[in-house]
């Protein structure tokens, strides 16, 4: 249904300098500090959770919508992700008319 997707191979960030322009791109100069301590208390504990460009791309995005907070497990950091993006999902159907009780899975996803 989806078709074929070309694998890719992500390498982990090499140095300082990329993860900080990622971080300056996403956050506000006023949090940035704020994310920065936090990040390095999470990278002591997951490394790869800060040198991932996927992983660290997820946490900004968290970061940004769940209470200025990174999550310190990669599996709390995937939930709260979902909650983001169906949060997302269900804000433009309510947007566009649906009410919030009559929004289910299927209407996401298209299956009945």
């Amino acid at each position: 249904r989806l078709g074929q997707f070309d694998e890719v191979k992500l390498q982990p960030l090499n140095n300082e300098a990329q993860r900080d322009n990622m971080i300056k791109q996403r956050i506000s100069n006023d949090k940035i500090d704020r994310f920065t301590e936090q990040l390095a208390v999470t990278a002591r504990q997951n490394p790869e959770l800060s040198t991932s460009p996927f992983l660290l791309s997820l946490i900004l995005e968290v970061y940004t919508k769940h209470d200025d907070e990174i999550p310190m497990q990669r599996v709390k950091l995937y939930a709260q992700q979902v909650k983001v993006v169906v949060s997302k999902c269900i804000q433009k159907r309510i947007n566009e008319g649906f009410r919030y009780e009559d929004l289910s899975f299927g209407k996401f996803t298209g299956d009945s």
